[in-house]
């Protein structure tokens, strides 16, 4: 959990801050980072609606979505609004990701 969520994403921006080549991004590339987080909130949605079981609570209640913000057993309809956020996260993300390149393609 720890390297998926911590390390890895460290490791990558320090790769796109040395290494990675100035001045190729274009704006509609920015959609590009939805296509995992929205391809696994699909999938893990479709596992879970069909009763898979990732773990049990506190309370023995079983659990059929990884994270709590997707459970729309317990959270039910604002399950959706912190995908949309978490899905507005990424764009901003990608966006000043977006605006560095330029920055920086400008710069050299």
């Amino acid at each position: 959990n720890l390297s998926v969520h911590a390390i890895t994403p460290i490791l990558f921006l320090i790769d796109y801050l040395v290494f990675s080549d100035r001045g190729h991004l274009v704006l509609k590339d920015i959609y590009y980072v939805l296509i995992f987080p929205l391809s696994y909130v699909f999938y893990t949605s479709i596992i879970g609606l069909s009763g898979f079981i990732f773990g049990y609570d506190s309370n023995k209640v079983p659990v059929h979505y990884p994270y709590f913000f997707m459970d729309y057993d317990r959270v039910g309809l604002m399950s959706l609004a912190y995908i949309v956020g978490l899905v507005i996260i990424f764009l901003g993300i990608s966006y000043l990701f977006y605006l560095n390149d330029k920055k920086r393609s400008k710069s050299n």
